[in-house]
């Protein structure tokens, strides 16, 4: 009688700690969500502020340059034989079994913000790739 009472506990015991890893999961991807949205309202901003007073000879420079920008963010953020990699002031390496869910993917976006050499457009880069890589869904979609 004894050992299923033990059971029944380890089992609630269990069942309780589900519920809170789950209850965590949702809380990441909604700080993702929030932390997406706010960079997206951030970029759109800026936007809004650098171009608003642009002569059309100044807004097709600007495009030019976002489309350069674009390009060396290819080189600094692309996939490599089951990899990551993030290739800035070299190559860092993030093996696509440590980015296979949001949570992963958190802790490795936690981990590059502490580099002196990230930035935002490479670490946005690295968030989108990430996702694509594991199939999940872009928060902000």
């Amino acid at each position: 009688m004894t050992l299923n009472l033990e059971i029944d506990r380890l089992n609630k015991k269990v069942g309780n700690l589900e519920s809170e890893l789950q209850f965590k999961d949702d809380e990441i991807t909604r700080l993702i969500e929030e932390l997406s949205e706010l960079h997206a309202s951030k970029i759109k901003d800026d936007e809004i502020d650098e171009t608003s007073f642009m002569t059309p000879k100044e807004a097709a420079a600007r495009l030019s340059l976002r489309l350069e920008e674009g390009d060396a963010l290819d080189k600094q953020v692309y996939v490599k034989e089951g990899t990551i990699i993030v290739d800035v002031e070299y190559e860092y390496e993030i093996d696509f079994k440590d980015c296979r869910d949001y949570r992963q993917i958190l802790r490795w976006v936690l981990q590059l913000s502490d580099k002196t050499w990230i930035t935002a457009p490479v670490l946005e880069r690295f968030i989108l790739t990430a996702l694509d890589e594991s199939n999940l869904k872009h928060p902000a979609a």
